[in-house]
């Protein structure tokens, strides 16, 4: 029976060790800093084929674009197994 790894996928004893030296290593005003500047960022699962369209408005968003508000953001062809509209996929379903 193969040896299993205790660790997630993607890390090592060298890199927990790493990672924990680090914060036992960092002053309380660098811990601060760290965290006020994690506060700026979110992190969100978003489904692979919807990944494009976030880009999209990430990229309209950085460049001081606005979006219309009814303005239709397409899917990539294919996400769902096809590139219509969303009203034209309620009409095909029926």
């Amino acid at each position: 029976m193969a040896k299993r790894n205790r660790f997630p996928a993607g890390w090592t004893e060298a890199r927990i060790e790493a990672v924990r030296k680090h914060y036992e290593e960092q002053t309380d005003d660098e811990a601060v800093a760290e965290d006020e500047a994690a506060a700026a960022v979110i992190m969100m699962e978003v489904p692979a084929a919807l990944v494009p369209v976030v880009r999209q408005l990430i990229a309209q968003r950085r460049s001081g674009g606005k979006l219309k508000t009814n303005t239709t953001l397409r899917s990539p062809v294919g996400s769902r197994g096809t590139s219509k509209s969303p009203k034209a996929a309620r009409t095909a379903r029926r």
